[in-house]
Parts: structure tokens; sequence; C-alpha cells
């Protein structure tokens, strides 16, 4: 993860210039307590700006606040309820999570703005929060989906439109986690979240008209843990993709702007020296070079420039304990991050990030609101990407190639009997698709149709010998996914 010098000095040159930019959609965050204990934080600002302010809805650990391109407040939302710059909750705006009035998954909501024709557009996206349980074989919890609402401004002046939009995906997500990062064209973004118990994460692409069925990345460890004690982040200048949970500790990927693909992953533990697991956050540097992490009662910084970025890490702060904990992170527009206690109504603050070592200047308490006691902060993306000076459409072949890819998956393996070839696509399979099944020789030995809209087929091979055999997914004569699967019995 070397440098690339000349790209990060432009990127901080456009960072602390950004007040002039029309990418100012974080501008302001909404903060605090259904009634008089709410707070607008002006973030722009080297010491935040503050507006007390009588609020409608609880803003506590999921929240997430959106400004229009020059910095209006437009609306903000607990993942629950949405309410407008007035404060009051729109037509469309309560019941997001049925049964739900505040969710309490750490990063469980995030709000993105998009460009279109007929002018911006915004989507919300939030877990249901909804623990489930279904046999001890099988997935025990998480979200098992991402709620998604379209916001459009309407022709009545500072009105919009809500109306809940279908998430393409029937997978089951990691609680928490919600993270995006723009396409390189930058307008559209990838919105990723982990598939629970795995270690497949979902890179959807999400344009002005439309959501693209995911782009699957299996790398790295699997987390077969889905207590939501973590949180995901890229890095301003999204070259990364970082997830870190307390038990399973660190993971950093390269992320490609362009195909929504994670690679290379590294990974290493998260220091255990505070004797318990609670939740822990991550932020990066505006200059990307800087991890910081909690982990309870400690702040930590890691060199991403390192050859070893787990041998890089300086302890920067103990909080002081009395289970008062440090729990989730979010940079803001002052180049500044900001970090949430558990159990108080000030924020630690981290100064100088772009600084090593104590030279970053982490004050453990800056009171944003005496009156006001919130567990959260707003789970925001870095809106200054811009776009990368790269050709994208030349690779919409390859993004259209990862969606067939990752479309279908086959189980169980080993197999005794039958098998079964299941869509990833909640539409069923695409027009033209056949399963083939063929010895180590290359015979084909079953060739079966998938129908067009069905989510299963089931293959039987109870006819075939124990063995190793080769199958293929094909789309008219050309083959668009291959695997190995081993047929084995016991008698």
């Amino acid at each position: 993860m070397k440098p690339r010098i000349f790209q990060i000095i432009i990127f901080q040159f456009l960072f602390f210039v950004h007040i002039q930019a029309q990418n100012r959609y974080d501008k302001n965050w909404v903060l605090g307590l259904e009634g008089t204990n709410g707070v607008i934080l002006n973030m722009e600002e080297p010491l935040p700006g503050i507006e007390n302010v009588n609020i409608p809805i609880d803003m506590t650990r999921a929240n997430t606040t959106i400004n229009d391109s020059i910095g209006n407040l437009l609306f903000y939302t607990n993942a629950c309820t949405l309410a407008n710059k007035f404060h009051k909750i729109p037509p469309g705006g309560d019941n997001f999570c049925p049964g739900l009035k505040v969710n309490n998954i750490g990063n469980g909501v995030l709000a993105l703005p998009i460009k279109s024709e007929s002018g911006p557009i915004y989507y919300v996206f939030a877990n249901n929060g909804i623990i489930f349980y279904k046999t001890k074989d099988e997935i025990y919890g998480g979200s098992d989906k991402i709620i998604t609402h379209k916001i459009i401004p309407s022709s009545i002046k500072d009105s919009f439109v809500i109306v809940e939009y279908k998430f393409p995906s029937k997978d089951t997500f990691s609680l928490g986690y919600l993270t995006a990062c723009q396409h390189a064209n930058g307008n559209d973004w990838w919105i990723i979240n982990h598939k629970s118990y795995s270690n497949e994460f979902m890179s959807y692409l999400v344009k002005a008209d439309t959501i693209l069925a995911p782009v699957s990345s299996t790398v790295g460890k699997n987390i077969d843990n889905d207590d939501n004690l973590g949180q995901a982040v890229f890095t301003p200048n999204g070259e990364h993709y970082i997830f870190q949970n307390s038990w399973y500790g660190v993971q950093i990927f390269d992320f490609d702007r362009c195909t929504g693909k994670l690679s290379n992953p590294i990974s290493f533990g998260i220091p255990k020296s505070d004797t318990l697991i609670s939740d822990t956050g991550a932020a990066v540097s505006p200059n990307s070079r800087y991890l910081y992490l909690t982990t309870a009662y400690r702040l930590y910084q890691y060199d991403l420039w390192a050859n070893d970025i787990e041998s890089s890490a300086k302890l920067i702060a103990y909080w002081g304990g009395g289970g008062n904990f440090l729990l989730y992170m979010q940079l803001a527009a002052n180049g500044k991050i900001y970090i949430t206690p558990d159990q108080a109504k000030s924020y630690g603050v981290i100064e100088y990030p772009d600084s090593m070592g104590q030279a970053c200047g982490f004050i453990s308490e800056i009171f944003l609101n005496p009156s006001c006691q919130s567990l959260g902060l707003p789970n925001l993306p870095h809106f200054r990407l811009g776009a990368l000076d790269i050709d994208c459409d030349t690779l919409t072949s390859a993004i259209s190639r990862d969606k067939q890819k990752s479309r279908l998956k086959i189980y169980p393996n080993p197999v005794t009997s039958y098998f079964i070839v299941e869509s990833m696509d909640e539409y069923g399979f695409g027009k033209g698709l056949n399963f083939e099944l063929t010895d180590l020789n290359g015979q084909v030995i079953k060739r079966e149709p998938l129908a067009l809209q069905t989510l299963y087929r089931d293959i039987k091979v109870d006819d075939l010998p124990n063995g190793l055999y080769i199958w293929h997914i094909k789309n008219k004569g050309q083959i668009e996914q291959s695997g190995k699967v081993v047929i084995h019995r016991n008698y």
C-alpha cells in the first residue's frame, strides 16, 4: 500500500478547498434526542457551530443527515423515521423499519446523493435491524434485508416525494457496516455490505434510475458472528475498504471503483487490552494514510503506508474507563475525526488526523452540547472523490461478467444424491442459461436447462459414481461460470 504521492497531494488540496466546491452534503449534522435536546452542528467550522433545535425523532446510534450540494440541510433519519429541514415528518417519512421506533444498529443507515437529468435525488438505505433464528445449522442472526427509499425533490418548494425502492438482493447481511464509495464516474455509488456468516462482500452499483445486481467479492477472513461490534469505512481517496470487528479484527482490501471488486486482503487482530469486547470504531485521516481504531477505552493509530501495518500501531489515548466506552468514529467536513462515547454528553475529537502519533492531537472531551446525550454520529461516505481520469465505460462488460458470475451458487459440496443450483438474483435465472456436468476428460454427463425466472434447479447425481466432476453454466454456448463438485457416498 505504497503512497502515490502526486495523487495524494492533489487530493489533499481538493479536500481543504471543499468549502468552495459543490459537494457539501455533510456540512450540517443533526444529533440528539426527541424533543428539545436536539442540535444542528455546522461541521465546516473548526469548532462546530451549535444550534439547539426541537427534533421529532431520536438521532442516536443509527443516524445520518444529508444536506444539498451547497450545504443547506435537507433531511435526517434514524433509519426508522425521516424528518425534513423544518423538523417535521413528511408524508412517507415514517415506518421505514416497520415495528421499530429507533434502530440501534451502528452504521445501520446511509444516505447517498445522485445527480440525474431531472435534478438531484437521494437514496436512503437502512438495515431493518431484525435478528432472527432458524436452526443451529443455519444463519441465526443478521439483517434479512436492506430497506431502501428514494427521496425525490418535488416541484413544490422545500418538499420531496418519498417512495420505497426494492433493493436487488435476497441475501442476509451483517448488522450495520453500511458504507459506500463513489463510482469512478464521480456520480454513481458503490454500496457495500458483508454477507452474513461468510467471507463474501456484495457491491451494489447505485445509479439515478436503478440499483444493479451485486458484484461479489469472496475474499479475506470468514466472519461467523453478526454482533455488529465494528465499523466499515473507505479511505477518503477511495482506494481501500476497511472492515473491522471486535471479534475478528481488521481487514483492509484494495478497492476498484470501476468494477466494485475487493482484492489483496491484509488482516490483523485488534488489541484486546481492555479485557472486554465492545463496539469498536474506525476512521481514516483525510490524506488516507492513518487508520484510527477504538477498542472500548483505547484509541490506536495505524500507518496504512507502512510495509507492516499491524506493527505500525501506536496507542494514542486511554479514555479512562468507568463504563464510558469509545464507540464509532466519523471524519467531518472540517477535516477532524469525531468519536462518540456510549454514556456522555461530549465527544472525543482527533484535531490533526493527518499527523503521526501524538501530534494528531486527540482531545477526550469536546462539548458539542451539554444538554444532549447521544450515542451516535452520522454515518457518512466521502462526498468529494470526483471522477477518475479513465474511461470506465470500457469496463461495463467487466461489470456485467461479474454480475453473471455472482448470481449463481451450487450446494452442497460434496454431494451424495443431488445438489441445488440457486439463482442469486431475486428475479431468478436469466434467459438462455444451461447447466452442464462433465467428467475430468471433458465428457458431458448431464445437461439441464435453467428455466427462466426460477430460483432453484435440483440436479440429480445418484446415478453417478463417486469422484470429482466439473460443472459449467453456459449462456448460448459460452461458459459464464465453472466449478468443481465432489460426489461422495459411504456405500
